[in-house]
């Protein structure tokens, strides 16, 4: 995980529509304790820890992505998010989220708690850090629905409380249905690409990804040759440093913690793999990036 030392907002490019000034407690049923909007800030990033306790014992946080490209990171896992894209980081994780610097995103968000989103964590969402899906305008309205809510609201209240949890039972359960379209409607070939995606962090090797899909490794070198037009180890050197790229870009992290986080076996390994497919060292690539940025 890369090292986001301080939370770092531009409160200007953000929009406050709730915040709840009292604590959460273990026996609330649900609670949003804050609300907003977050405008396209490059330097926009966050980072939380067991050190606050309650945040990290309770806290649940929904966006919905707008527009522009952001990244989260947590327990060794990464995703990065687009619009379109619906993100849950999950309670009781370490994690931080942050933008893009060439296309920082702009999201609409909550910050929830309670034993309702412990309820909806167990019922609907893997056992994960985190949880990304591409739900698109569909998630928005409700996003927009809920914010609408908290806007006209003088205070908290339980009919308040009653009709947020009922929009997020509706959210919750589009999620489950878009997760189970997918696992029906994706090919072999695009099952294979998803569980590459969520496990592009690790030692991806190519025996045991065909044991798994119940294929031999030549029958998943013609799948991928056929629709990709390389081989399943070129397909996945290719994604890590596609990442790779994209975390040189965003934030201030050594090679030896992007090697490390990506599956690398060391800075080495990094390092000559990065140039025989970009024909630059990482190095280079950072270098020609801050000129870029001098540029603008």
């Amino acid at each position: 995980m890369s090292d986001v030392k301080k939370n770092c907002i531009d409160h200007s490019l953000e929009k406050r529509i709730w915040s709840n000034m009292r604590q959460s407690r273990q026996t609330d049923v649900l609670m949003v304790e804050m609300a907003g909007i977050t405008y396209p800030d490059k330097n926009y990033a966050i980072r939380r820890t067991r050190n606050t306790k309650r945040v990290y014992d309770n806290l649940y946080v929904i966006e919905y992505v707008v527009s522009g490209v952001g990244y989260i990171e947590s327990e060794g896992l990464r995703a990065s998010v687009g619009a379109g894209d619906l993100y849950i980081i999950h309670r009781r994780t370490v994690h931080s989220y942050y933008a893009d610097k060439q296309q920082p995103f702009c999201k609409k968000w909550l910050n929830v708690s309670g034993r309702f989103m412990n309820a909806m964590e167990e019922a609907f969402l893997d056992e994960a850090p985190f949880t990304v899906v591409r739900l698109g305008e569909s998630a928005e309205k409700i996003i927009d629905s809920i914010h609408g809510l908290l806007e006209g609201a003088k205070e908290d209240s339980e009919s308040l409380r009653g009709e947020v949890m009922r929009q997020l039972l509706e959210l919750f359960l589009m999620i489950d249905s878009h997760k189970r379209a997918l696992r029906t409607e994706m090919s072999p070939y695009e099952q294979i690409c998803e569980y590459i995606e969520q496990n592009i962090c690790n030692d991806l090797n190519v025996s045991v990804i065909a044991s798994k899909f119940f294929i031999s490794p030549s029958t998943l070198y013609r799948l991928f040759m056929s629709n990709a037009g390389v081989s399943p180890k070129e397909y996945i050197v290719g994604r890590k440093i596609s990442l790779a790229k994209r975390m040189i870009g965003a934030n201030d992290s050594t090679f030896n913690d992007i090697a490390a986080s990506l599956g690398f076996y060391d800075s080495h390994h990094f390092f000559k793999t990065f140039r025989s497919v970009t024909g630059q060292s990482p190095t280079e690539y950072r270098k020609s990036l801050l000129e870029e940025e001098k540029q603008e």
